[in-house]
């Protein structure tokens, strides 16, 4: 666009100026009189003829004010100095500098651009402008200004970062490229736009540790469809303590196969009973033993007249060995009737007159708590219990006090919750001390906990996997991550600190099943994925 500068001139007057002589004559008293003007003319930078701009007015006079418009048309950007020249009517001319002007260093248009020619096709590229990764984009209507919507097909496109073109043609054939931008392919292999529906399901199958067509479990079921949710009791008779992996895999109408890793699963060293038991008969024959088991069957025998089906026996005697040493010691009792049970070891002391007479301990999760609770009964000079917890079963660390009931011959209940259990394996125990300062402790009881806090929420994809996992953890915070295989062997270890999203090379992993398990240093949380 031409920039276009005005200049106004105000009461201009002519003065003759007459030559001076070494010896400065003095001014006569009476100045010429001015002449009129005649002409204008300006100059940019320099006062010549090839830059002079004439201006031409109607009349004449000592006094003339005139303006125009001066033309830039060549001027360079930056700073300028504009004169003016004014000629008088006998010829005598008189140069003027107004002033410094900038020019500003933008391209000019012309005052009226063409007209934009319609819009007439679109295409998209990605990475490269060429005929051969060219995505055309057909729309209606032909305008100057259109806006249209695209999928862009990003089959073939490797993971990593890459360019988005895009190419708008005219009707005249005059195309332009734009660069839209950047954008970011995951290495996730891409689904087509409209799957193919899922077949029906036909059958599923079930697997602990390892697939193989020794230790299927199937699961038959009524009707199939495409989305099924069976239950079935899974077998573990055979199952050795400690953690296991369970898989399912699912058949369609068609016979075709999918593995699912289903999670991990902890078991303990308690013998399994059947989903469905028979009633339990009347507690008839028990046997018993003091601190050391000879095996099942060969302790003393207690044979219960009548029938009782009560879990508590108010009434029981037994003999206590003459030979045993002073101090403590732990009376155990259990049933001979399959099935059979370790009931909690009763601790008493030789010599000594026991403070307090166990009944029960227990712990359980309630609202992501442990509540641990006990009962006792008989308690003589009790002064308070301490609850102990650990992670290991070895080393306790007290965790709450209560006061003891003092003196009693009732039964007597108490409760402490545990508001930081570890995840996996708790620990408890009642540290009992009377008021002379002695104590004794009670049975060991194990609790199981499955931490719901945030980084718990771990996922992993893909799974199954190739070259790599991407492990996304909700908290931003210092973990310790590893990989163990089937085996339980150690094969990767790694810290992570404030990373939610990681991207773990497995290229060097055998094919198989995997366990990733991250831990803050109290709470563990693992998953299973499988290497292709």
């Amino acid at each position: 666009m031409k920039k276009l500068f005005i200049l106004f001139l105000v009461c201009i007057v002519h003065i003759k100026v007459q030559a001076q002589v070494p010896t400065q004559e003095p001014y006569p008293n009476v100045v010429t009189a001015a002449t009129n003007i005649n002409s204008y003319g300006f100059f940019i930078d320099s006062v010549s003829i090839l830059n002079e701009q004439t201006l031409s007015f109607a009349a004449a006079g000592i006094n003339t004010t005139a303006s125009t418009f001066i033309n830039l048309n060549g001027v360079s950007s930056g700073v300028h100095q504009l004169f003016v020249k004014v000629n008088t009517t006998d010829g005598t001319p008189s140069i003027t500098n107004i002033g410094n002007f900038f020019m500003e260093g933008d391209n000019f248009y012309p005052n009226v651009p063409a007209a934009a020619a319609p819009i007439d096709s679109y295409s998209f590229f990605i990475d490269s402008v060429s005929t051969v990764n060219e995505q055309p984009l057909s729309f209606v209507a032909a305008s100057t200004n259109t806006t249209a919507a695209n999928a862009v097909s990003l089959t073939g496109v490797s993971s990593g970062v890459h360019q988005l073109y895009a190419k708008v043609t005219t009707t005249g054939g005059v195309p332009s490229i734009t660069n839209i931008g950047t954008f970011f392919m995951e290495g996730d292999n891409l689904y087509p736009n409209a799957p193919a529906l899922a077949t029906q399901i036909n059958r599923y199958e079930f697997f602990i540790d390892s697939v193989t067509s020794t230790n299927i479990q199937a699961l038959t079921f009524t009707a199939a469809s495409q989305n099924t949710s069976p239950g079935t009791p899974i077998n573990l008779l055979g199952v050795l303590p400690g953690i296991h992996n369970l898989f399912a895999r699912v058949y369609d109408v068609n016979n075709v196969p999918s593995i699912t890793n289903i999670g991990q699963f902890a078991m303990d060293q308690n013998f399994r009973y059947a989903d469905v038991t028979a009633p339990a008969p009347p507690l008839q024959n028990l046997e018993y033993y003091i601190d050391t088991d000879p095996g099942f069957g060969l302790a003393t025998a207690i044979t219960v007249t009548g029938t009782n089906t009560n879990e508590i026996f108010t009434n029981l005697s037994v003999s206590i060995p003459n030979n045993l040493s002073t101090g403590e010691h732990f009376f155990h009792i259990r049933s001979r009737q399959n099935p059979w049970s370790m009931d909690n070891a009763i601790p008493f002391q030789i010599g000594a007159v026991l403070p307090v007479t166990w009944l029960h301990v227990k712990a359980q999760v309630l609202n992501n708590n442990s509540l641990v609770q006990w009962s006792t009964t008989n308690e003589l000079n009790s002064k308070w219990y301490e609850v102990e917890w650990s992670t290991d079963g070895i080393n306790f660390t007290k965790i709450g006090s209560l006061s003891a009931a003092g003196n009693t011959n009732t039964n007597s209940n108490y409760e402490c919750t545990h508001s930081n259990p570890a995840t996996g394996l708790n620990y408890y125990r009642i540290k009992q001390i009377d008021i002379d300062g002695r104590f004794t402790y009670s049975v060991i009881v194990k609790l199981i906990y499955e931490n719901a806090n945030a980084f718990s929420k771990m996922t992993i994809y893909p799974n199954p996997a190739t070259n790599f996992i991407i492990v996304k953890i909700p908290d931003n915070q210092k973990l310790l991550l590893q990989i163990f295989d089937a085996q339980g062997k150690q094969v990767m270890s790694q810290n992570v600190s404030n990373q939610a999203t990681l991207k773990i090379d497995i290229t060097s992993l055998a094919k198989g099943n995997y366990v990733i398990r991250v831990s803050d240093g109290k709470n563990l949380y693992s998953k299973n994925f499988i290497k292709l």
